[in-house]
C-alpha cells in the first residue's frame, strides 16, 4: 500500500507540473499558438530583444525593473554591461511586441495607421477587448469546470471563496471594458449617467496619454490575474493534502490528489485546444480590418463576453453583470 500510494502521489505531482495547473496559464517560451517563437514572424522583434529560450521571465523582469537583461548576442555585453535601461516608450514598444507575438499581431495594421493616433487607439482597444473576452471565458471554465456550452465538465476541486472570486472578476472585467470603450468611436458605450469613478478618472487624464494607456493595459492584466486565481487557491489545497499523504495514509486524501491530477491534465488539454482555436478565430476577425474596426467587430466579441459574464454572475450569487453595455431596443 505505501508503494502504491507513493507511485500515485508521484504521478499526481508529475501530472500537475506537466500541465502547469499550479502556475498561471500563460504561453510558454516555445509555444505561441502556431509553433515555436522562431517560426512565428510576429515574434521576430520580441525574440530579438528577449531571446527564444526564456523570453517571458526576462520580459517580466524588465517590466518590474525597467532594465532589459542583455543577451549574449548584444554588443553591449562586450563592454561588461548586463542590462539596458529602457525609457517608457521602449517598454511600451516591447509590450506591443509581446502582444503581437503571443496574442494578436497588429503590427501591419498599426503600420498602415501611420501617424493616426485615433486609428491606433481603436485597434489597440479592440485587441484588449478580445483578450478580456478570452480571459473571461477561460475564467468561467476555470471556476466551474463547464466547457463547450455544458457538454463537458472537468471535476475541479471546489473552494470557499469561489463566489467572491467571481464577483471580483466581474468588477475587473467591467473596469477594463469601460476603459477600453471610453474613447472608441465604434464600440457600444456604457450609459453616461451615473458616471462611475473609472470614467471620471479617465476623463481627468486627458493630458496624460501614456498614463491613460497604462491604465488600460493593467486593467486587462488584472483580469488575467483574477481569471487564474482559482488555480492558485486549488494549488494551496492540493499541496496541503499532498503533505498529509506523506504524514500518514489517508484514502480520501489520496483520491482527492489523484482526482486533482486528472483534472489538471484535462484542463491542460482543453486550454491547449481551445486556446489555439480562440486565437485562430480572433486572428481571422482582425484580418478583416482593412478599413479599421467597425461596430460589428465589437459586437461579434461582445456576445462571447456577455455569455461568460452571465455564467460568472450565477457563481457570484446571481448579481447583475455589467461587462458590456446593454443592447438597445426590445432585445436588451
Amino acid at each position: 500500500m505505501p508503494a502504491l500510494r507513493n507511485t500515485l502521489v508521484a504521478t499526481a505531482v508529475i501530472s500537475l507540473t506537466a500541465c502547469s495547473s499550479l502556475a498561471p496559464t500563460l504561453p510558454t517560451s516555445s509555444d505561441t499558438g502556431y509553433g515555436t517563437l522562431e517560426s512565428n514572424p510576429a515574434c521576430s522583434d520580441f525574440v530579438k530583444r528577449y531571446g527564444s529560450d526564456k523570453p517571458l521571465p526576462r520580459f517580466a523582469t524588465t517590466l518590474v525593473s525597467g532594465k532589459r537583461p542583455l543577451l549574449a548576442t548584444d554588443a553591449a555585453r562586450a563592454n561588461g554591461a548586463d542590462h539596458e535601461q529602457l525609457a517608457f516608450d521602449d517598454i511600451e514598444r516591447d509590450f506591443d511586441s509581446f502582444l503581437n507575438c503571443y496574442y494578436v499581431d497588429l503590427s501591419e495594421h498599426l503600420r498602415r495607421a501611420g501617424a493616426d493616433d485615433k486609428a491606433k487607439e481603436e485597434l489597440l482597444a479592440l485587441r484588449g477587448h478580445a483578450i478580456v473576452t478570452v480571459m473571461a471565458r477561460y475564467a468561467a471554465y476555470n471556476m466551474t469546470g463547464v466547457i463547450a456550452g455544458g457538454l463537458h465538465a472537468t471535476n475541479f476541486e471546489p473552494y470557499d471563496a469561489l463566489s467572491s472570486d467571481a464577483a471580483a472578476l466581474l468588477t475587473r472585467i467591467e473596469y477594463a471594458e469601460r476603459l477600453l470603450r471610453r474613447d472608441s468611436k465604434t464600440a457600444r458605450q456604457f450609459e453616461a449617467k451615473p458616471v462611475p469613478q473609472v470614467d471620471r478618472t479617465a476623463a481627468s487624464l486627458h493630458g496624460f496619454p501614456r498614463v491613460k494607456r497604462s491604465n488600460r493595459v493593467f486593467s486587462v492584466v488584472q483580469v488575467a490575474f483574477e481569471a487564474e486565481r482559482p488555480t492558485a487557491r486549488r494549488a494551496v489545497g492540493f499541496l496541503t493534502r499532498l503533505a498529509g499523504l506523506f504524514a500518514g495514509p489517508g484514502v480520501s486524501d489520496l483520491k482527492s490528489v489523484v482526482n486533482t491530477a486528472l483534472a489538471g491534465l484535462e484542463k491542460a488539454a482543453f486550454v491547449n485546444i481551445y486556446g489555439r482555436a480562440y486565437r485562430a478565430d480572433v486572428d481571422d476577425l482582425f484580418a478583416d480590418l482593412d478599413d479599421g474596426p467597425s461596430p460589428d467587430h465589437w459586437t461579434k466579441i461582445d456576445d462571447a463576453l456577455r455569455d461568460a459574464c452571465n455564467r460568472l454572475a450565477i457563481l457570484a450569487g446571481g448579481v447583475v453583470a455589467h461587462c458590456v453595455p446593454e443592447r438597445e431596443g426590445p432585445s436588451a
